[in-house]
C-alpha cells in the first residue's frame, strides 16, 4: 500500500550560464517551498531532447525542514533555445528508499542494468517467493517546461 503524497509549487526558476568545473555549463534551478509541517521527500525528472533517457534526482527536507529548497539540472551539451521539462514529485519514504538504491546502483540512469534485483513494493499474492520487479507508487506532481535563454 502507498498514500499518495503532496507536492509543493514550484515557486520559480532561474538560469546559470557559468556553472560547471570549468563555468562553461547552464545551468537550470527551480525553487519551491518545503511544508514545515511534514517530513517530506522529493522527486526531480529533467527530461530534454538530447537525452536517451530521463535523469533523476532524489532528495528530503532532513536539514532544510520549512525552508526554500532548490533542484537543479546542468549539462554539457544544453544550449539556448533548448527546452527542458521539468517534472516534480512528493514522493514517500520508502519509495525514496528504492529510488535511491536505483540510482545509486544504475550511477544516476534508471535505465541502465542494476548489479543486483532491487525489490519493490509488489507483492505475487500466490507465490510470495516469486516477486515481481518494480514499485507502486501515488505522488502528486508540478510539471514545468522551461526554454533555455
Amino acid at each position: 500500500s502507498e498514500q499518495l503524497m503532496s507536492v509543493p509549487e514550484i515557486t520559480r526558476i532561474e538560469q546559470e550560464d557559468d556553472a560547471g568545473f570549468l563555468s562553461d555549463e547552464i545551468e537550470v534551478t527551480f525553487y519551491y517551498q518545503d511544508n514545515p509541517e511534514e517530513n517530506n521527500h522529493y522527486m526531480s525528472k529533467f527530461e530534454t531532447d538530447f537525452l536517451i533517457y530521463p535523469e533523476y534526482d532524489i532528495n528530503d527536507d532532513k536539514f532544510t525542514q520549512g525552508n526554500e529548497m532548490f533542484d537543479s539540472f546542468s549539462h554539457e551539451d544544453l544550449e539556448t533555445g533548448d527546452r527542458l521539462d521539468i517534472t516534480f514529485y512528493g514522493i514517500s519514504e520508502r519509495f525514496d528508499n528504492y529510488m535511491s538504491l536505483i540510482l545509486e546502483a544504475t550511477d544516476g540512469g534508471s535505465f541502465s542494468t542494476p548489479p543486483a534485483n532491487v525489490r519493490g513494493n509488489l507483492i505475487n499474492t500466490t507465490n510470495e517467493e516469486n516477486y515481481a520487479y518494480g514499485y507502486f507508487r501515488l505522488c502528486e506532481t508540478d510539471i514545468r517546461s522551461y526554454v533555455v535563454e
